[in-house]
């Protein structure tokens, strides 16, 4: 047995007595996976400590746990985020568009042709509020 498996005793107590949580008693139980003579004193932590329970006539003060409500709830909660979450990147992805834009095509000698080109239209600029005649339709 090697010395940090002597040093675990008190943390073997807490165990059988179900005073670590799930997470926090993780490493522990890795360790009793693994090492057989810490296995073995855990086994007879338990055996005396049960066996003093029956002597005193107490019960086995049960281990809290998570209540099975809060527990549904709070899985439910995660399901609804990530339903959420997944919902919102789908309709987000599906309306942006990874082709580049036209604008983006455009050389920097189409750019100045473009540039010339609009000072040459005669027309001008018109607003929304003039129509074309029929005479220039025509």
């Amino acid at each position: 047995m090697s010395r940090s498996c002597m040093d675990r005793d008190q943390e073997l107590l807490m165990l059988v007595h179900g005073q670590f949580s799930l997470l926090h008693g993780l490493p522990l139980r890795l360790h009793l996976l693994f090492c057989r003579d810490c296995r073995q004193r855990s086994r007879a932590f338990a055996s005396v400590s049960t066996a003093f329970r029956a002597e005193l006539g107490q019960k086995r003060v049960p281990r809290r746990r998570l209540r099975p409500s809060i527990a549904l709830a709070a899985s439910m909660a995660c399901i609804l985020v990530t339903l959420s979450l997944a919902l919102w990147a789908y309709t987000t992805l599906s309306w942006y568009s990874f082709e580049p834009s036209p604008a983006a095509t455009i050389t920097p000698a189409e750019l100045e042709e473009m540039k010339k080109n609009r000072g040459n239209d005669k027309s001008g600029p018109r607003s929304h509020a003039q129509k074309p005649s029929r005479a220039s339709v025509d």
